[in-house]
Protein backbone atom coordinates (compact mmCIF):
# COMPACT_ATOMS: atom_id res chain seq x y z
CA UNK A 1 0.00 0.00 0.00
CA UNK A 2 0.90 3.65 0.24
CA UNK A 3 3.98 4.60 2.23
CA UNK A 4 4.51 6.70 5.29
CA UNK A 5 3.64 4.02 7.84
CA UNK A 6 5.44 3.25 11.11
CA UNK A 7 5.65 -0.32 12.38
CA UNK A 8 7.22 -0.84 15.80
CA UNK A 9 7.60 -4.58 16.51
CA UNK A 10 8.51 -5.95 19.93
CA UNK A 11 6.89 -9.36 19.47
CA UNK A 12 6.69 -12.02 16.77
CA UNK A 13 5.40 -11.58 13.22
CA UNK A 14 5.52 -14.72 11.09
CA UNK A 15 4.13 -16.17 7.88
CA UNK A 16 4.30 -19.74 6.64
CA UNK A 17 4.25 -19.14 2.88
CA UNK A 18 3.91 -15.45 2.11
CA UNK A 19 5.53 -12.11 2.83
CA UNK A 20 5.38 -11.53 6.60
CA UNK A 21 5.30 -7.70 6.42
CA UNK A 22 4.70 -5.55 3.32
CA UNK A 23 4.64 -1.75 3.51
CA UNK A 24 4.74 1.02 0.94
CA UNK A 25 7.99 2.83 0.20
CA UNK A 26 8.67 5.73 2.54
CA UNK A 27 7.68 3.70 5.61
CA UNK A 28 9.70 3.08 8.77
CA UNK A 29 10.10 -0.20 10.66
CA UNK A 30 11.61 -0.42 14.14
CA UNK A 31 12.16 -4.11 14.94
CA UNK A 32 13.22 -5.38 18.35
CA UNK A 33 11.31 -8.65 18.00
CA UNK A 34 11.15 -11.31 15.29
CA UNK A 35 9.92 -11.07 11.69
CA UNK A 36 10.08 -14.35 9.75
CA UNK A 37 8.73 -16.34 6.83
CA UNK A 38 9.39 -19.80 5.49
CA UNK A 39 10.40 -19.44 1.87
CA UNK A 40 9.88 -15.89 0.63
CA UNK A 41 10.52 -12.30 1.80
CA UNK A 42 10.19 -11.47 5.50
CA UNK A 43 10.02 -7.65 5.22
CA UNK A 44 9.23 -5.89 1.95
CA UNK A 45 8.97 -2.20 1.14
CA UNK A 46 7.04 -1.75 -2.14
CA UNK A 47 7.37 1.26 -4.44
CA UNK A 48 9.33 4.48 -4.35
CA UNK A 49 10.05 6.43 -1.19
CA UNK A 50 12.83 6.69 1.35
CA UNK A 51 12.28 3.71 3.67
CA UNK A 52 14.01 3.13 7.02
CA UNK A 53 14.61 -0.10 8.94
CA UNK A 54 16.08 0.07 12.45
CA UNK A 55 16.83 -3.51 13.50
CA UNK A 56 17.61 -4.73 17.01
CA UNK A 57 15.84 -8.08 16.61
CA UNK A 58 15.84 -10.96 14.13
CA UNK A 59 14.58 -11.01 10.56
CA UNK A 60 14.66 -14.23 8.53
CA UNK A 61 13.44 -15.50 5.18
CA UNK A 62 14.75 -16.49 1.76
CA UNK A 63 15.05 -12.74 1.38
CA UNK A 64 15.25 -11.08 4.77
CA UNK A 65 14.58 -7.52 3.61
CA UNK A 66 13.66 -6.04 0.23
CA UNK A 67 13.62 -2.27 -0.22
CA UNK A 68 11.98 -0.52 -3.18
CA UNK A 69 13.31 2.45 -5.13
CA UNK A 70 14.38 5.36 -2.95
CA UNK A 71 17.20 6.51 -0.71
CA UNK A 72 16.72 3.79 1.89
CA UNK A 73 18.46 3.32 5.25
CA UNK A 74 19.20 0.05 7.03
CA UNK A 75 20.36 0.73 10.60
CA UNK A 76 21.65 -2.47 12.26
CA UNK A 77 21.93 -1.53 15.94
CA UNK A 78 22.06 -5.18 17.00
CA UNK A 79 20.24 -8.34 16.01
CA UNK A 80 20.52 -10.20 12.74
CA UNK A 81 19.12 -10.62 9.25
CA UNK A 82 19.12 -14.10 7.69
CA UNK A 83 18.57 -14.25 3.95
CA UNK A 84 19.32 -11.66 1.31
CA UNK A 85 19.07 -7.91 1.72
CA UNK A 86 18.00 -6.24 -1.53
CA UNK A 87 18.51 -2.48 -1.41
CA UNK A 88 16.85 -1.56 -4.74
CA UNK A 89 17.44 1.62 -6.73
CA UNK A 90 18.57 4.83 -5.05
CA UNK A 91 21.40 6.03 -2.84
CA UNK A 92 21.05 3.58 0.03
CA UNK A 93 22.82 3.59 3.40
CA UNK A 94 23.86 0.72 5.69
CA UNK A 95 24.77 1.64 9.27
CA UNK A 96 26.42 -0.98 11.50
CA UNK A 97 26.68 -0.47 15.21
Amino acid sequence: GAGGHLLSNLGTISSVGGVAVQLGGGSRVENAGSISTGNTTALQFVGAGDSVLVNRGTISGRTGVQFGAGNDRLDMQAGSISGGVLQGDGNDVLVLG
